[in-house]
């Protein structure tokens, strides 16, 4: 299943002696390697970010020029999305899977999170 959005990550903790192994990420899960992507928060334009598979439940993380996005499995087609201040992490609610595009999670009709 792909999972598009836009949730960032950043500081990662060493821990394991394989470069595949898992990383502890700032929200309390496991993040596995990012790769590259394009990305989409609110507005256009896209931009370049890095995607990151989180808890190998579907939940995943994003870095963007903004900051850093946690998005939270909720259920099959909701995330519950944190961002990353810098100072603290701060709650942007529960988004949901869009119809229109399956890479893109929606709140309200102003917010949107979008990673291909």
């Amino acid at each position: 299943m792909r999972i598009g959005t836009a949730l960032c990550i950043v500081s990662l903790s060493a821990g394991a002696a394989s470069a595949d192994a898992q990383k502890h990420d700032l929200d309390g899960g496991t993040m596995g390697r990012g790769r590259p992507a394009s990305c989409l928060v609110d507005t256009p334009p896209r931009e370049r970010c890095t995607f990151y598979p989180r808890n190998g439940d579907g939940s995943f993380a994003i870095q963007t020029s903004i900051g850093r996005y946690y998005a939270n499995r909720a259920g099959p087609d909701a995330i519950q999305v944190d961002f990353d201040n810098g100072a603290r992490m701060v709650d942007q609610g529960v988004f949901t899977r869009s119809r229109d595009d399956r890479a893109c999670w929606v709140r309200r009709p102003d917010r949107r999170i979008c990673a291909w």
